[in-house]
């Protein structure tokens, strides 16, 4: 199943998994419970990651791969790859 990111009025943004005949079928905002329109964000390109996405380790959106590698400073990590 594809995933498709959501982006509600107050700013919040989620992922999640449908079916492509439910992809329109919106998910309630997990902050307010409101509406969340459904929104095109950067991919996959040629094995590359798209910015900005969701990252599952760091639980928060990465801009760009400076903005990761100053997340993980901040955390006292750094990337191995």
């Amino acid at each position: 199943m594809p995933v498709y990111d959501y982006q509600c009025v107050c700013g919040h943004r989620q992922e999640a998994f449908r079916k492509i005949d439910d992809r329109h079928k919106s998910p309630n905002c997990e902050q307010c419970g409101g509406y969340m329109h459904q929104i095109i964000i950067n991919g996959f390109r040629n094995g590359m990651v798209g910015y900005p996405y969701t990252d599952p380790v760091l639980e928060c959106i990465v801009k760009s791969p400076r903005h990761k590698r100053e997340l993980l400073q901040s955390l006292g990590l750094e990337q191995k790859c």
